[in-house]
């Protein structure tokens, strides 16, 4: 039995960001179910991008809330 072949890393992270087409979806869909080392991979990769996206809207709520600019009173 030949060894399986792991999925770039590239497409975990544009699978986890949603950035990716239908047709490379099910590859790695289908992939994960077989190969539980990309399946950690990718759980990693879906970590790493909802952490992004929190740390991105604390950024916003705190940086710039509501009713406050950014710019400094000329």
């Amino acid at each position: 039995m030949e060894p399986m072949k792991h999925l770039p890393i590239g497409l975990l992270e544009r699978y986890a960001m949603k950035e990716i087409s239908i047709r490379d979806q099910q590859r790695v869909e289908r992939h994960v179910t077989r190969c539980p080392e990309c399946l950690d991979r990718l759980h990693g990769q879906a970590g790493w991008v909802s952490g992004v996206r929190l740390m991105d809207r604390f950024r916003k709520k705190f940086i710039d809330p509501p009713g406050k600019s950014l710019r400094k009173n000329q």
